[in-house]
């Protein structure tokens, strides 16, 4: 049995819902502490497990779609100013006295500061880092998108030991100790039976992008939308508060999707077979960069804002879009698991 910490960050809930899987498994054979930086995240795994404590964290701030950049400052210097010394010192402290024999972080920056300052060995496991450690090609209009991304989670967690990154393409790594593994997927995405029923599933989490819902209103089938808040039948569109037994249902059967393209979300829909259309957060690149590859992989396509045309084209391409994802065989998570415990055997055996 080894000593692991396992922090998480809380923006977006993707992120808690991967590492919930992973530390089931771990638990099987080690002892998890587990770390979160936002309300949201604390209380839905507080739900399932015993030893988690939350911290601060800065969240990303939206408006009509678009990253909010100046916002999104304010409140990460505000965090800095404010939670910094709190949060440092909740996590060296937790560390200190729990002496673990390694720490993964599911990009969350603060632990790694303490892994750095304590000398324990650390992995990252997210699919973020694909945007700094894979190789891979750029239309110039997302250039400077980019650049700043390439920035931001470059400098985010640092001095990484491992980086096992989950993805849906395989595109060359950087560095040497990366390694690419298929998403980590929920026991109800691997054991569900799909159906094809005649409406598209809507998932938002901007619920400013008023312009989407502008587009479905002119289109001619049938929605199901999630991420505005309410529940109403307004014609041709049946709006969802969340309900997660409610939403994997319409999730398993509707013949297609339409989303940011954040990656836990993204990678489902390919594992159920769902062909998905993209309209990434406008300055969010590591969803620019999912939807890219889900066009290129032929599994749907990506558009900067929705428009009735394109989402028009996008139903019309349909059964296209269904066959090629007819090739795609998800892997399930045995891999990254073994990979995980072949790293504790590995750092547990230096320290004899």
């Amino acid at each position: 049995m080894a000593r692991i910490v396992y922090s998480i960050t809380g923006e977006g809930m993707g992120h808690v819902v991967r590492s919930s899987v992973i530390i089931r498994e771990l638990q099987k054979k080690h002892k998890v502490k587990i770390v979160v930086s936002s309300r949201r995240g604390y209380e839905v795994l507080k739900r399932e497990f015993k030893d988690v404590t939350a911290i601060i964290g800065p969240p990303i701030q939206y408006r009509d779609n678009t990253v909010d950049d100046i916002d999104t400052a304010r409140k990460f210097l505000n965090i800095v100013f404010r939670h910094s010394k709190d949060n440092f010192t909740t996590l060296y402290t937790l560390v200190k006295r729990f002496k673990p024999v390694i720490i993964i972080t599911d990009f969350e920056n603060a632990i790694t500061v303490v892994s750095t300052l304590l000398r324990i060995p650390s992995i990252c496991l997210c699919n973020v880092h694909a945007v700094t450690h894979l190789k891979y090609r750029v239309p110039a209009k997302y250039a400077r998108d980019y650049h700043k991304a390439r920035i931001i989670v470059g400098l985010w967690c640092t001095n990484i030991d491992y980086h096992l990154i989950t993805t849906f393409f395989y595109e060359p790594v950087r560095f040497q100790n990366t390694f690419l593994y298929p998403p980590v997927l929920r026991k109800e995405i691997i054991v569900a039976k799909t159906a094809t029923k005649e409406y598209i599933l809507v998932y938002q989490t901007s619920s400013t992008n008023t312009k989407l819902i502008r587009a479905l209103q002119k289109i001619d089938e049938k929605f199901i939308v999630y991420g505005f808040n309410k529940e109403a039948v307004e014609d041709h569109i049946t709006y969802r508060k969340f309900n997660q037994d409610r939403f994997f249902k319409e999730f398993r059967e509707c013949k297609a999707c339409i989303a940011n393209g954040g990656f836990t979300f993204v990678s489902e829909a390919i594992s159920l077979h769902k062909p998905i259309l993209c309209i990434p957060i406008k300055g969010q690149f590591e969803q620019i960069l999912n939807a890219l590859e889900i066009k290129r992989l032929g599994y749907g396509d990506i558009q900067d804002s929705a428009t009735h045309a394109g989402i028009t084209r996008f139903i019309a391409r349909i059964e296209q879009y269904a066959a090629r994802l007819a090739t795609y065989n998800p892997e399930g998570n045995a891999r990254i698991i073994e990979k995980i415990e072949e790293i504790i055997s590995s750092e547990t055996h230096k320290n004899k």
